[in-house]
């Protein structure tokens, strides 16, 4: 009951929308139907009744729909029985300026009813009051449940008739047959033009209008009955088609074993006008993949699209009976669509990115009027964005969805799939992080984990890199080895990281280790004074001091010429001696002081200048 009602609400809203595109909705565009304008009729015969007749022609120059407010035009037949009765023959003609040979014209009718035995309902082509070469008519349905007469002929003609029977004689006796006439159109070519499907009918088909109903999920169906014998099922359009366009449907079958020659007694053909001759046709087995194949054999809807490269306005789907092919052919769906997203070169459509790095996927431009919508999904999903192209920044393999679509319009083409491969590097694992004194050089950086690429990736490449803040990195020359040891001696703070680097699909791609940080502990610094001086032979007190807290200090004084005092040495800041200069000239002795903090030692040399003894006068007898 919930799907009932689901169908119901549906075909009501698909009226409604087409009673919106009738007045010029968004999926209309104005002046791709040329309507009658004029009307003529029988004239006074006993049983036909015609009323209203001019509501059924527009304005001039008609390319705007009369109005369709009840009442409208109306054209009713009724028979006499018995041996003496008759039938009667009613008509209204509906008059155009001038119709190109081989254009179908079509006369929309609604209220159709036959009382008792009822009647027929025909249409002829007329040039004037002649009866055109050629003329010839067909009933379509349209999803909204509306009836249309296609008529045509092959030679030019300038007027449609509706012909409304109602049946008489002895058999089968009297009968009424009678139907409102809204109007008569045709279509002209309009690129802008949407390219929906007004109608359907076939042979040996059931549910027709499920073909054509915006839902993928009924459908109708072409059953050929008779070995031999055959079904098909025909779609007319809006108005003839750009030679781009193309033709998107959805079809299923039961399961069963399908091979390209079986399919190809399913043909689909395209039509211009009223011509029985197809301007294209094609074998359903050599449309389809092979992955498509398989989908069909196991009963699974597949959609795709074909491209008769030539203007049409009518698509036939001929299904011939033949042993080992499916007893039923299901059309789910059927479109006009513009044509589907090109790549040139193809290679565009398998994109190979970095991680996370912006991607533009752009398919060749789109005709003027056209735009593409971008998906995360073959069919449904969620629409990602509009535009003639894309930006991504994919972190794993992604393929996206890209349609072309009609301004103004709802339908689009098949969605053709764009994949992203992303070259993803694992920069692997170094090792380790150090604390060492100030100006010494760390020990080697070793190797965790190597890095790791994509299948199909050239082998990883290395490049170390060290920086002083963390943010900005810098090569180090010729540090291209899966391990590093570092040469020059650090005075800050420093850290290191390692770069792998490969390439897939000549995308050579990037990334970076863990980060190793080495810090410095910072050497002690004598603060104490660096040249004192002293007398020879008098007491040398110094009490060195250190720039850092708990600082161990020990001392040396090598043998120093002119310094009678032999090498000494200290464990502790305090110097306590007398130097004894045994020159008469002022001579440097040097303290190398060792101050160590925290294990880190540095040394400073102290320069004491010891000054001789000033010598007693020497007195000169006269």
């Amino acid at each position: 009951m919930l799907s009932l009602n689901l169908k119901i609400i549906t075909k009501y809203w698909l009226l409604l929308l087409v009673l919106m595109v009738m007045v010029g909705g968004v999926n209309e565009v104005k002046g791709q139907r040329i309507y009658a304008t004029t009307v003529t009729k029988i004239g006074t015969t006993t049983g036909v009744t015609i009323t209203n007749e001019t509501k059924a022609a527009a304005s001039s120059p008609g390319t705007s729909p009369p109005s369709s407010t009840p009442p409208l035009a109306n054209i009713s037949a009724t028979g006499t029985g018995g041996l003496t009765g008759s039938a009667v023959t009613g008509w209204i003609g509906l008059g155009f300026s001038s119709i190109p040979s081989n254009t179908i014209v079509y006369i929309k009718v609604s209220n159709i009813t036959y009382l008792n035995t009822g009647g027929s309902i025909t249409a002829q082509a007329y040039n004037n009051t002649t009866l055109a070469t050629g003329s010839s008519f067909s009933v379509i349905t349209a999803a909204d449940g509306s009836i249309y007469y296609a008529v045509s002929a092959t030679s030019t003609f300038n007027t449609v008739r509706l012909n409304v029977t109602g049946n008489g004689g002895l058999i089968p006796g009297a009968g009424t047959a009678s139907t409102d006439v809204v109007y008569a159109f045709y279509n002209t070519t309009n690129t802008a033009d949407c390219g929906l499907v007004l109608g359907t009918n076939g042979v040996n088909v059931s549910t027709p209008e499920r073909a054509i109903d915006g839902s993928r999920t009924t459908f109708s169906t072409l059953t050929p009955g008779a070995l031999l014998s055959s079904a098909n099922q025909n779609f007319y359009f809006s108005s003839p088609s750009n030679t781009t366009d193309e033709v998107k449907m959805t079809i299923s079958a039961p399961a069963a074993v399908l091979s390209v020659g079986l399919l190809n007694n399913v043909t689909v053909s395209a039509y211009n006008g009223s011509s029985t001759t197809a301007v294209w046709t094609a074998g359903l087995g050599n449309l389809l993949s092979a992955d498509l194949l398989g989908l069909l054999s196991n009963a699974t809807p597949i959609t795709f699209s074909v491209a008769p490269g030539i203007a049409f306005d009518r698509v036939t789907i001929n299904f011939g009976s033949v042993l080992n092919l499916f007893s039923n052919l299901y059309v789910h769906e059927i479109e006009r669509t513009p044509q589907k997203p090109l790549f040139t070169p193809a290679t565009l459509q398998n994109v190979t990115a970095c991680p996370d790095v912006s991607t533009i996927l752009a398919p060749d431009v789109p005709a003027a009027g056209n735009t593409f919508k971008w998906y995360d999904a073959a069919t449904d999903g969620t629409l990602l964005s509009t535009g003639n192209s894309y930006t991504v920044n994919p972190i794993v393999n992604t393929t996206y969805y890209v349609a072309t679509a009609k301004s103004g319009c709802s339908n689009e083409s098949t969605r053709v799939p764009v994949t992203v491969t992303v070259n993803t590097i694992n920069g692997g694992v170094i090792a380790a992080n150090q604390t060492i004194c100030s100006n010494s050089i760390p020990a080697a950086f070793t190797s965790t984990t190597a890095a790791t690429v994509n299948a199909g990736g050239s082998a990883a490449t290395y490049q170390w890199q060290k920086s002083t803040d963390n943010i900005a990195f810098t090569n180090i020359n010729l540090a291209t080895n899966e391990t590093f040891t570092e040469t020059v001696a650090l005075t800050q703070t420093t850290y290191y990281r390692r770069v792998a680097s490969s390439a897939l699909n000549s995308i050579n791609c990037s990334a970076n280790s863990n980060v190793i940080t080495i810090m410095l502990k910072p050497l002690p610094d004598l603060t104490s004074i660096l040249t004192p001086s002293v007398c020879s032979g008098t007491n040398f007190s110094y009490a060195a001091t250190s720039s850092l807290g708990s600082t161990s200090f020990s001392w040396t004084r090598a043998l120093t010429s002119g310094i009678s005092n032999p090498a000494g040495s200290g464990s502790s800041n305090q110097i306590n001696e007398i130097l004894v200069n045994t020159t008469q000239l002022p001579i440097n002795v040097t303290y190398v002081f060792t101050l160590t903090s925290d294990g880190c030692p540095k040394s400073t040399n102290v320069i004491v200048k010891v000054n001789p003894k000033p010598q007693a006068p020497h007195i000169v007898s006269q």
